[in-house]
């Protein structure tokens, strides 16, 4: 059995660390090039790789597990999340420096680091060739934690991180189109297999297969491979290297499956008397808060999700009615929701400057759009970091009143001469025909998740795209996941005079198809550190 050579290499991450991983060369290229990434723990990876028998295959070795990387977050936010995105860093990294494409790369992994995966299988939506997870260590009913706990009665912040984690992946797995291998223990069978057995149940793949092994084997040092089960392995990778497999459109996703099941029953008046008589007094409750904090008093007059309302919460200055009217108004900017939408204004921040960067790079200046800029505050902060400075900002709301506050700090900034702030429909075709089409970046933030019907989304990315020059680049967001979308459907007024804040979410994967459809192509993407928001970053190609 002969064994790979392997190389030690690293990669810097966004954090300034030097991170290490092994490269094992192809020993024999037959073909296209073809790439397996291992997140792996173990000292015997050469006698693992070897027994794999894959010589045509170029093989990658990481483990961002806390103690090999420092991995902490000082907020609360999530281990795992920021694990995922190292990941996210790492194969940006090994394509661009090794020439590869995503679509030439396979991932295994074992326990912990499975579920990291697939975390990040749902956040990025990544075009992969295939996965194969081995006893994925999936968090999901109360009593499992209950018995964690009993064990490890100091993890609390682990355990709640890897549940809070393994929600969001079986709430989203249904986005996951990967060929996809589950190889379970029988321990696992015996321990965790209703989980397991959902999680595979609600995978959207249809080239998904479950393989039963020994408690031996790829998580397991000095143990033999079970024969059997290396074969199917091996035959599993070799199968999805050589053949295309056709990605579904979630396109109708709006008008079926999960995301807009779980849109209706929030649409629908609650039906259980309990349920209903805490709604009740959840929006007593709220209205009596209102009188003493300010930014839910704003949110009650002008709707939760309007302009007004993120513009205060990007303020991040409690204020209110004395110092109890404070202390609210300094727990309500601080629930997770808010404090992810200021870190979203972050990411957004962050990607507007790449582009800008981009653009230097190939000579062009940056012309700025914005189709639902709310005030545009949050713009204005953007382009105050941006060297050189924006040749011209158009900035557009439906809001009349957005618009003039707008106007007033474009004049507040010195701004007016070279921006301009007027009133447009981001959905009406014949107002994005108006667009000017020399812009070169366009931004699009905390907008099209406010709408569940793709058609009017698509309609307005087409009318967006027409107002980019090719080569120019796209700033967009969407709402991955959010677990207080109940308590929003039935209590948080919206913008929309008379109604609630009703969303639907929308998976990576559903708004990156629209976008490519609009004549984009992904560059990068960020995730906040809980999942419930991206941003992600594309460029026109056509």
């Amino acid at each position: 059995m002969m064994t790979q050579t392997s190389q030690m290499q690293h990669f810097v991450s966004h954090d300034n660390q030097q991170i290490p991983y092994q490269l094992f060369p192809a020993r024999a290229q037959n073909g296209p090039a073809a790439a397996i990434v291992l997140w792996y723990r173990n000292a015997d990876l050469k006698e693992k790789i070897a027994a794999l028998g894959l010589p045509e295959c170029t093989f990658f070795a990481i483990d961002f597990t806390p103690g090999t990387i420092n991995a902490e977050t000082p907020d609360g936010s999530s281990v795992l999340s920021l694990q995922s995105y190292y990941f996210q860093q790492f194969i940006e990294h090994i394509t661009m420096q090794h020439g590869l494409r995503t679509q030439d790369i396979a991932l295994m992994a074992h326990h912990e680091c499975a579920v990291v995966i697939a975390a990040w299988m749902v956040d990025y939506a990544p075009e992969i060739r295939s996965v194969t997870l081995f006893s994925p260590r999936f968090l999901l009913r109360k009593r499992d934690l209950l018995l964690a706990l009993l064990k490890k009665p100091k993890a609390w912040n682990t355990l709640r991180d890897l549940r809070y984690t393994s929600q969001r992946i079986f709430r989203s797995a249904f986005a996951w189109p990967t060929p996809t291998q589950l190889v379970l223990t029988q321990t696992d069978r015996r321990a965790v297999a209703g989980t397991l057995m959902t999680f595979y149940a609600n995978l959207g793949s249809s080239a998904k297969t479950v393989l039963m092994k020994p408690d031996s084997g790829f998580g397991c040092p000095g143990q033999l491979w079970d024969r059997a089960m290396l074969a199917q392995t091996r035959a599993f990778l070799r199968l999805h290297f050589s053949q295309h497999h056709p990605v579904p459109s979630l396109f109708d996703s709006w008008q079926q499956g999960a995301t807009w099941e779980e849109y209706e029953r929030l649409r629908m008046p609650e039906k259980a008397l309990l349920r209903r008589g805490y709604w009740m007094l959840a929006n007593f409750a709220l209205r009596v808060l209102g009188h003493c904090s300010s930014g839910i008093r704003i949110g009650l007059e002008t709707g939760f999700d309007s302009g007004a309302s993120l513009e205060y919460v990007y303020q991040n200055q409690p204020t209110g009615k004395g110092a109890v009217g404070r202390a609210v108004d300094r727990y309500y900017l601080n629930t997770l929701g808010w404090r992810c939408t200021r870190q979203r204004k972050h990411q957004v921040e962050a990607l507007i400057a790449m582009a800008a960067s981009l653009l230097a790079q190939q000579g062009q200046v940056v012309r700025l759009l914005d189709i639902a800029a709310g005030q545009g505050r949050y713009i204005l902060d953007a382009i105050e970091k941006i060297e050189p400075p924006v040749e011209h900002l158009l900035l557009r709301d439906f809001d009349a009143a957005n618009v003039e506050e707008g106007n007033r700090l474009l004049l507040q900034r010195g701004l007016n001469e070279r921006a301009r702030f007027e009133q447009g429909d981001a959905f009406s075709p014949a107002d994005l025909a108006t667009l000017p089409a020399d812009r070169t970046l366009a931004v699009v933030s905390g907008f099209y998740e406010l709408f569940s019907d793709n058609n009017l989304v698509l309609a307005s990315l087409n009318g967006l795209a027409n107002a980019v020059k090719k080569g120019g680049y796209l700033v967009y967001t969407t709402k991955l996941w959010n677990p207080k979308l109940a308590l929003m459907a039935r209590v948080l007024p919206s913008h929309q005079k008379g109604a609630f804040w009703l969303l639907r979410r929308r998976a990576q994967r559903e708004i990156d198809q629209m976008v490519k459809r609009a004549g984009f192509a992904k560059v990068t993407q960020r995730v906040d550190g809980w999942g419930l928001f991206s941003v992600t970053l594309a460029k026109k190609v056509r």
